[in-house]
């Protein structure tokens, strides 16, 4: 398990084209179809492709991400609220492009 959150200021990356979405993106990518938010857990409420950074804590007890982007679906509650740390699969993480 990884600790991820929300990465801040995404809202206008696209898609890559051939993609009808992020969400879309990430299910062609991980050849899985999304079922529930990755940070709550709800099943199939408003599920969108978020943009997350890995986030690991460093020597000053502080959460610090790191500058790769990731998309993994979560609902549009959680995808908006921007500082929750939670944890995700490594292989529910899709490196953004």
């Amino acid at each position: 398990m990884l600790y991820v959150k929300n990465a801040v200021g995404t809202s206008d990356k696209k898609c890559p084209y051939g993609y009808d979405s992020w969400l879309d993106f990430w299910e062609k990518r991980s050849n899985r179809s999304a079922t529930y938010c990755r940070c709550c857990g709800k099943p199939y409420v408003n599920l969108v492709g978020g943009h997350v950074q890995i986030v690991t804590v460093g020597i000053d007890g502080k959460w610090h991400p790191s500058p790769q982007l990731y998309i993994v679906p979560i609902c549009q509650d959680c995808n908006v609220s921007g500082t929750t740390i939670f944890h995700v699969d490594s292989n529910d993480l899709v490196k953004a492009e």
